[in-house]
């Protein structure tokens, strides 16, 4: 979410952190457990028929061939390495070691997003573009009513940041907020819209950091109050700032954890997170934010988000490309990336930050060509329908309710063929 509406802001279970299965997973890989085992398997086959001694090595075989083609997590993309930006797991090319993106994923709601196409832009004169994965961040129910957003006829995704809390807490404003969801979840629906939902910090306390238990209960109470819902972030930009998540990265790193087994272990509504969704800053990688926001998730993402703001006023996609980098990895399984939040920005009231239309459509002109960047970039939301005095990068003009050039810019993008 972007700065401004941050700080209008303050004005206004299955509990599981990761780290017990990044230990399951060391347990299971653990030689010495592995000769123990089989130790007591065979002390166990003496005992037994010809028969039960055959059943019991084939399964020690089977045992022994999966231990084998699954990756050690202590030297390739697991904490025993300090996290995937150190040795192996930084690989300096796009693609990462496994070619199957698909294969062995259960998760249908994963297995899907993991199938989406490239989203390669259109450079506005080869109109090669690709209409897919084109989508629109808005916390405004209203905005999918607008005749116009129907003309943009290739954006299919909707994105909105709630509360983590929201339907855990209680009061007549949550309440309030509540039925808000309801009409924006109702809306996108009737767009024939695919909804993504983004947590982040509590309106009623917002700088209290959750506890894993109580963040999880609070994302499986908003996952039964909208079992539709089947693409998540887990927290909204939490190196911002603002955010209570800013200095805990790890904790940050264990929320996605805690979201994505639930979505794991929901056979009838599974769902699928993207991790990270990061803001867009020169030093979040050389911080090590990243490796430690790893640390917390005990296992490799598939799905990885961004937000590159800064991308399209300085026409550098430097923090984008090592981003890139940083979320590739040799010997892991390949991961896309979302840039789940980004637009034109024509005002900022804090910074006191103001330029033309024109200029801003020049910015989202840029952005637009960055999935150009990597096949492994299969979504793009901009950031939004209309602005506010706080925060304006809005395809139409909120004064007037006129299109900006920004609003011909995407509709052209998004109906390329």
């Amino acid at each position: 979410m972007p700065l401004a509406e941050l700080r209008a802001e303050v004005a206004g279970g299955d509990g599981s952190n990761g780290e017990a299965d990044a230990l399951a997973d060391a347990e299971s890989t653990d030689p010495n457990g592995d000769d123990r085992r089989d130790r007591a398997e065979a002390r166990r086959s003496t005992r037994t028929s010809s028969a039960r001694r055959a059943r019991l090595s084939r399964s020690a075989t089977r045992r022994r061939s999966a231990r084998q083609r699954r990756p050690d997590a202590s030297s390739s993309c697991g904490e025993g390495n300090g996290g995937a930006l150190a040795g192996d797991c930084r690989s300096g090319r796009d693609g990462n070691g496994d070619t199957s993106d698909v294969e062995g994923v259960e998760n249908r709601a994963l297995a899907a997003a993991l199938a989406e196409p490239p989203l390669q832009a259109s450079d506005h004169s080869s109109g090669d573009a690709k209409r897919a994965g084109w989508g629109l961040s808005d916390e405004q129910a209203r905005s999918f009513l607008d005749p116009r957003f129907r003309d943009l006829e290739g954006v299919k995704l909707a994105r909105v940041i709630v509360p983590w809390d929201l339907m855990t807490r209680g009061g007549r404003h949550a309440g309030v907020e509540r039925a808000m969801l309801a009409e924006w979840m109702e809306s996108a629906r009737a767009a024939g819209l695919d909804p993504t939902v983004s947590f982040q910090r509590s309106r009623a306390a917002p700088d209290v950091l959750p506890s894993p238990s109580a963040y999880a209960a609070a994302v499986r109470a908003f996952r039964d109050a909208h079992p539709q819902v089947r693409w998540y972030t887990a927290w909204n930009e939490p190196n911002h700032g603002l955010q209570p998540t800013h200095t805990r990265p790890r904790r940050a790193g264990e929320y996605w954890s805690i979201l994505q087994s639930q979505c794991d272990a929901d056979r009838r509504n599974p769902c699928a997170v993207a991790a990270g969704d990061f803001v867009d800053a020169g030093s979040l990688i050389r911080s090590g934010y990243v490796e430690r926001y790893r640390g917390g998730m005990g296992r490799w993402p598939r799905l990885w988000a961004w937000h590159a703001y800064s991308a399209g006023r300085r026409r550098s996609s430097r923090s984008l490309q090592a981003f890139l980098e940083a979320t590739s990895c040799s010997s892991c399984p390949r991961s896309m990336v979302w840039l789940t939040e980004q637009g034109g920005l024509v005002s900022e009231r804090k910074r006191k930050t103001r330029q033309s239309p024109e200029k801003a459509d020049a910015d989202l002109r840029y952005l637009l060509s960055l999935p150009n960047l990597s096949e492994r970039i299969t979504r793009f939301y901009v950031y939004h329908w209309k602005g506010d005095s706080n925060w304006d990068s809005g395809l139409i003009d909120e004064r007037t309710n006129r299109p900006r050039p920004a609003y011909d810019t995407f509709r052209e993008q998004t109906s390329a063929d």
